[in-house]
């Protein structure tokens, strides 16, 4: 059996998409130990935070969303299931800035299927993403055996990335996280 490989999935979650629990339980069947979601389903939903484990429930949601991206540093490859309900290739504000962080620090990486941005994702965002798509995977690892999953992961891995992001966008990438953390932070204050 080959080292165990680490990543956690940018998403939506949401009891309204139970796919995205599934796709996690694929990855550990796959020898992938997915750090975030930290559950295995929606457990609670406050406001727009959807807490997925006992561990979440009185911690504020922008310490989850710090550890979120300390993980995409931390770990060789990142990975987004942008798939939403019936909205194919769906990105929301939050996974758009994850991705934007993982871009902003060489991780490869692999989307579900082609982005599609919602209305909230800050056009900045949106464009620096779409600049660097082609040096992005998109597979529908979602329809991969877990023995298939492994080994593309295992092999993307390998690989080195430079998305060649210029400083004006490593700047935008940075800028857009604290805007999310501050944001995460005063929505959990008023969260009650």
């Amino acid at each position: 059996m080959s080292e165990k490989l680490e990543t956690q999935i940018s998403g939506k979650y949401s009891k309204e998409e139970p796919r995205l629990f599934d796709f996690k339980k694929s990855m550990e069947e796959a020898n992938i130990k997915v750090n975030y979601p930290a559950g295995d389903g929606v457990i609670e939903d406050k406001q727009d935070f959807a807490i997925t484990h006992d561990s979440e429930l009185n911690r504020p949601f922008h310490e989850t969303e710090i550890d979120f991206l300390k993980s995409i540093k931390d770990t060789p490859i990142h990975v987004v299931f942008n798939l939403f309900k019936d909205k194919e290739g769906y990105i929301g504000e939050s996974a758009s800035i994850e991705i934007a962080y993982a871009l902003a620090h060489n991780k490869p990486m692999v989307l579900l299927r082609n982005p599609v941005f919602a209305e909230g994702v800050p056009v900045d965002i949106r464009d620096i993403i779409t600049e660097k798509i082609d040096k992005i995977s998109i597979l529908g690892l979602d329809s991969l055996s877990p023995a298939e999953i492994e080994k593309f992961l295992q092999d993307l891995t390998r690989q080195s990335v430079d998305y060649e992001l210029s400083s004006e966008q490593k700047k935008t990438c940075m800028r857009y996280i604290t805007i999310l953390l501050k944001s995460k932070r005063r929505d959990w204050k008023n969260k009650d």
